[in-house]
C-alpha cells in the first residue's frame, strides 16, 4: 500500500497488534496464549451446523418459502433471518426493533462500517471513542476517512468532562457525528457502563445532535449483577446497534447484524445501509445465515439458553483468575487490589504490572516463560498513560490447569523483571 493511509495502518503497532501478537504464537508455539479473545472451541459443535441448518429448512417449509434457492442462489441483501434476528433481540435483551431495521452483515466490521457510511458526510465530522479499546472500530473508520477522537476512559466515563471535550471539539470548527461504545464489558477495559453513564450519553447525543454506536459483544456474558438495559433499549432513534454471533455461537460464522435507529419519512438509514451493502459484499453467506436463524429457532430465540453451559465455565474460570492473582500477589508490596479490578462479565480482565509491558515484555514472557499475554498499550492512541502498566489477560478458553499454570509463569515473569531491575517483591 503506498497511501498515507495505507502507511498509517502498516506502521502502527495500535493497528497490527493483533498480526504482532499472532506472529508471537507461531514463533513461540509451546507458549500457553492468555491474550486471545476467541471463545472456547469447546462449545463449538459439528452438530450446531447441522441441526441449525435443518431447523432453518424445517422453518422454510412451514413458511412456504424455497429453502433450496434461498441457500444456493443469491439471497437478499438485507438478510435472510432478520425477523429471527428481530425476536432473538426482544428475547434476550428486551430490545424492541422492527425486521425492517435490521441488515444482517458479515460480523462486526461490516456493521460498523455501513453505520459510519450512513452517518458521516463530511471531513469536519468526528467520531469519539473510548481508549484504550479494541482497534475493529478505529481500523474501519480511518478506512471510511473518518476523523478518530480517543477519549481517556476515566473522561469517557465522566459525563461533565465528556461534555466539555466536545464542546473544545465544536470549537475548533469540528463536528462530533457519533460515539461509539461497548457498554458491557468493554475490550480491553472490562468496564461497564453503568445505568447512569449511559442515560448521560444519550442526554449529550440530544444535546449536541449525535449518534450512538452500541456494540453488544460481550452483553450476552454476565456472570453476576443485574442486566443493565442496552441504551438503544432506552432510546432507539439515535442508536446504530450492532450484534455479532462470533462470541455467543462460533466465529467461523462471520455473521453479524446492524439495527439501525428507527426510520423516518426523510430518514431510512436501513435503506440506504442495504443499498451500500450491495456494492460491498452483496448479501451475506445465506448458508452461515441458516445455521444462526436454525439455533435461534431451536432455542425459542434465545442465545442463554444456548450458552448456558459456556457462560457458568467462563465464570467460574473468572473466579480462578481472582483466586489466584490474590493468593499469589496479593501479599506482594508492588501489588493492592485495584491492579486487577473485579469484572462482573465478559472475556477479560486487566492486571497492572509494576513496570512498563510493551511488546519486548511480551516477546521476552513467551520466549522465557512460555506465556503470552496482551499489553494494553497496544490498544491505546494515547502515550504515557495508566495503560503502559496494564496487560489484559483473557480467562475464557483454557481449562482450569492451563490457566493456573499460565498465571504462575506470568507471575514469576513479573518478579524475574522486578529481581533483575533491584526492585523490591
Amino acid at each position: 500500500m503506498n497511501t498515507d493511509l495505507g502507511i498509517h495502518i502498516e506502521h502502527s503497532n495500535y493497528y497490527q497488534s493483533i498480526n504482532i501478537l499472532n506472529s508471537i504464537s507461531t514463533k513461540h508455539p509451546h507458549a500457553i496464549s492468555l491474550a486471545s479473545g476467541a471463545p472456547d472451541n469447546a462449545y463449538s459443535h459439528q452438530n450446531h451446523i447441522k441441526s441449525g441448518m435443518a431447523e432453518f429448512e424445517n422453518y422454510c417449509s412451514k413458511k412456504d418459502i424455497d429453502y433450496n434457492t434461498i441457500i444456493h442462489q443469491y439471497s437478499p441483501t438485507k438478510g435472510i433471518a432478520n425477523e429471527i434476528i428481530s425476536q432473538h433481540l426482544l428475547k434476550d435483551y428486551t430490545i424492541k426493533t422492527d425486521a425492517r431495521n435490521i441488515i444482517t452483515t458479515l460480523g462486526f466490521q461490516e456493521a460498523a462500517l455501513l453505520a459510519m457510511f450512513c452517518i458521516f458526510k463530511d471531513s469536519s465530522e468526528c467520531l469519539i471513542i473510548p481508549d484504550p479499546v479494541f482497534p475493529g472500530i478505529a481500523g474501519a473508520a480511518r478506512l471510511a476517512r473518518i476523523e478518530i477522537i480517543p477519549v481517556p476512559i476515566e473522561i469517557f466515563h465522566d459525563n461533565m468532562r465528556l461534555e466539555l471535550l466536545i464542546k473544545k471539539v465544536h470549537a475548533n470548527g469540528k463536528k462530533v457525528k457519533a460515539i461509539y461504545t461497548i457498554p458491557d464489558f468493554c475490550n480491553p477495559s472490562a468496564d461497564t457502563l453503568t445505568l447512569k453513564d449511559r442515560n448521560s450519553i444519550i442526554g449529550l447525543a440530544e444535546k449536541y445532535d449525535f449518534y450512538i454506536l452500541e456494540d453488544n459483544a460481550y452483553t450476552l456474558f454476565r456472570y453476576k449483577g443485574k442486566h443493565i438495559p442496552a441504551i438503544k433499549q432506552l432510546s432507539d432513534h439515535r442508536v446504530f446497534y450492532i450484534g455479532t454471533f462470533s462470541k455467543s455461537i462460533f466465529p467461523g460464522l462471520r455473521v453479524g447484524y446492524l439495527a439501525t435507529p428507527q426510520s423516518s419519512f426523510s430518514n431510512d438509514y436501513s435503506h440506504l445501509a442495504t443499498t451500500i451493502k450491495t456494492f460491498t459484499s452483496v448479501n451475506t453467506p445465506p448458508i452461515c445465515q441458516a445455521i444462526v436463524a436454525g439455533i435461534l429457532l431451536r432455542y425459542n430465540f434465545s442465545l442463554r439458553k444456548f450458552n448456558k453451559e459456556r457462560i457458568n465455565t467462563y465464570k467460574q474460570r473468572n473466579e480462578i483468575i481472582k483466586k489466584e492473582v490474590n493468593e499469589r500477589l496479593l501479599e506482594k508490596p508492588y501489588f493492592n487490589k485495584k491492579s486487577a479490578a473485579e469484572v462482573s462479565g465478559g472475556f477479560f480482565i486487566n492486571l497492572r504490572t509494576p513496570f512498563k509491558f510493551g511488546m519486548d515484555e511480551v516477546d521476552e514472557c513467551a520466549r522465557n516463560f512460555n506465556v503470552i499475554v496482551l499489553p494494553v498499550s497496544c490498544m491505546t492512541f494515547l502515550q504515557n498513560t495508566d495503560s503502559d502498566h496494564l496487560v489484559r489477560i483473557t480467562f475464557i478458553n483454557n481449562d482450569d490447569e492451563k490457566t493456573k499454570k499460565a498465571l504462575k509463569n506470568l507471575f514469576d515473569f513479573i518478579e524475574h523483571k522486578l529481581i533483575k531491575s533491584n526492585q523490591k517483591i
